[in-house]
């Protein structure tokens, strides 16, 4: 134990002298947006939000965007999406090749299993625009509750 207070005493009066950037402590508070800094006594009523019915996905973008990220979620755009369903994939491929049966079969003759399907999810090219795509034909059935987690986790990684 001794070893270890006198190697961070050594390590203290290294930092001062000729600081790398292994040795440097971060405060984490200049990383988290002041929204999310000491958040003891803080308490976010989202009640009203989830009794929403068809909420409009840009209105709740703004609204968290503000509460929790200070607005620094900037050059981002929200979109419904809608892509085919497997299904209707499955019907134009055999319209367009003449009624031939179109299953692909593994090592063992077990169809393939479907694509798995993302409620929602964040692009961002390389000049910093972020585009976060939710998925209509997945979400629509899905509660408010569901659609304010998708948001605010892209929203997450949109920040990251």
């Amino acid at each position: 134990m001794a070893a270890v207070q006198k190697q961070n005493s050594e390590s203290k009066e290294s930092d001062n002298n000729d600081a790398s950037p292994q040795q440097q402590i971060v405060d984490i508070n200049s990383i988290l947006p002041k929204c999310l800094q000491n958040t003891n006594n803080r308490k976010c009523d989202l009640s009203e939000d989830l009794k929403l019915i068809n909420p409009d996905i840009h209105e709740l973008f703004n609204k968290y965007n503000k509460l929790y990220f200070d607005g620094e979620i900037s050059f981002c755009e929200v979109r419904w999406i809608e892509t085919k369903d497997d299904k209707d994939k499955d019907k134009d491929k055999d319209n367009n090749s003449n009624n031939k049966p179109n299953t692909k079969d593994n090592k063992n003759g077990k169809k393939q299993s479907k694509k798995k399907k993302y409620a929602g999810k964040c692009l961002t090219d390389s000049s910093g625009f972020c585009c976060i795509e939710l998925e209509k034909t997945l979400l629509q059935f899905k509660s408010s509750k569901y659609l304010i987690e998708t948001i605010i986790h892209q929203m997450i990684h949109s920040y990251i």
